[in-house]
């Protein structure tokens, strides 16, 4: 049986890259996350992720993630509010009774005399106007006209249209920390859970079900790709309810032509979560050519034949271009410099470079790859003539140039191992 080799290509994708549906974490035992407590969160218009805390000890309270690395800001002061507005400036209210307000190059504080330093939550109206501390006993948002509070007695209520719906629930026993929506559907922070009701059910996370921790949950946002955000004391968590299950393929594989005894290959290039390959040979499954790489070794024209790969995912299925294996039975003229002194040609069918005088001479040859790196250097030095062969069957296929050098003149030769 035909052996074939392949070589997986691996790819991580973090925060703004693909991922599985479900709950992922991220605290100081696998990133560089500067504080695990993320009491407060939201995005800008860029994706970043602003999250803040009120953790006495704390080097810095308030901390920027692009999806791949954290930037924490040099803030003293315990973090109680963070709100983008449409303009995207990210605002904070901090214990120092200020609300701030960052630009994207600086920050500026406004105080007032009313502020105190546990104004929680922050609220930026559609008008643009901050709201701090509006009451203690529900979080509210506006949403397509619609307004979304919990009561007390485990009440979701629904407003729109003049018209008041209630949707009780037993999971809705604690204060909301953040009401959030999402393609419909209503996430719901508690202390000790996350709940996700999508007009007719309620789906209850928590640490007996999912990877979030006991009770300790104390903000959740959603950004803008619908991913859950859920700050805790001890990280923070994301969960991706519909995740890109789309691939693409950015580089197709080429046809080629190669002589019996070498190796062709084949590579596709594709982006996409959880992708598996599978190539084919004239329609046929190839067994064991499971890789973005396959490895062919040519021995004989029953090697040839129409190449592609399948590239999948749990979602979808595509098809790379259908491509060619040929075999190269060319045989090359000899070249030759028939004006010069040396004569240098190259023999194809031996991959041998041939150098040849028939007087006194001192010369010395230079062979260059097509980098213009020098492989192969020789002195050659007679007394009545000469003639050098250079064996170039071990060299990879390419364009090289010979260079031959006397005292007087310079002679050069391009050739092609193939």
């Amino acid at each position: 049986m035909k052996a074939y080799f392949a070589l997986t290509l691996l790819v991580a994708f973090i925060f703004n890259g693909s991922a599985q549906t479900g709950w992922y974490k991220f605290d100081k035992s696998n990133s560089s996350i500067p504080f695990e407590k993320a009491a407060y969160l939201d995005f800008d218009k860029s994706g970043n992720l602003w999250f803040g805390t009120n953790v006495t000890g704390t080097t810095g309270h308030l901390c920027r993630f692009d999806g791949s690395t954290f930037y924490p800001e040099s803030f003293s002061a315990w973090i109680y509010g963070i709100k983008t507005d449409k303009n995207d400036k990210v605002w904070i209210i901090n214990s120092n009774d200020e609300l701030k307000s960052w630009d994207g190059n600086k920050w500026t504080a406004f105080t007032n005399s009313l502020l105190s330093w546990y104004s929680d939550p922050l609220y930026i109206d559609s008008k643009g106007v901050k709201w701090m501390n509006p009451g203690s006993n529900a979080e509210l948002l506006c949403f397509n006209d619609s307004l979304w509070m919990i009561c007390g007695g485990g009440n979701l209520v629904a407003y729109k249209d003049n018209t008041w719906t209630i949707y009780n629930s037993t999971l809705l026993t604690q204060n909301p920390f953040g009401i959030e929506i999402n393609s419909g559907n209503i996430w719901i922070g508690q202390y000790s859970s996350v709940i996700k009701f999508d007009k007719s059910t309620f789906t209850v996370f928590n640490s007996t079900n999912s990877i979030l921790p006991l009770n300790s949950f104390l903000v959740l946002k959603i950004n803008d790709k619908g991913d859950v955000w859920v700050g805790t004391r001890y990280g923070l968590y994301k969960y991706v309810e519909t995740p890109d299950s789309s691939i693409i393929i950015y580089e197709q594989p080429k046809s080629c032509k190669v002589k019996k005894g070498k190796n062709a290959s084949f590579q596709v290039k594709a982006k996409g979560i959880g992708l598996g390959y599978q190539w084919f040979k004239n329609n046929i499954e190839i067994i064991n050519a499971d890789s973005s790489i396959l490895f062919i070794p040519v021995m004989s024209e029953s090697d040839t034949g129409k190449y592609f790969c399948r590239i999948s995912n749990t979602y979808i299925t595509v098809y790379s271009d259908t491509v060619n294996l040929g075999i190269n039975n060319s045989i090359s003229i000899i070249t030759r410099e028939k004006s010069s002194k040396p004569a240098i040609y190259f023999a194809p069918t031996k991959s041998e470079l041939i150098l040849e005088s028939n007087e006194k001479s001192e010369y010395s040859l230079n062979i260059f790859n097509l980098e213009g790196k020098c492989i192969i250097y020789k002195n050659i030095k007679n007394e009545t003539g000469f003639v050098t062969r250079i064996d170039l069957s071990s060299y990879p296929f390419g364009l090289y140039v010979a260079v031959v050098n006397s005292n007087t003149k310079a002679f050069f030769l391009k050739f092609i191992i193939k």
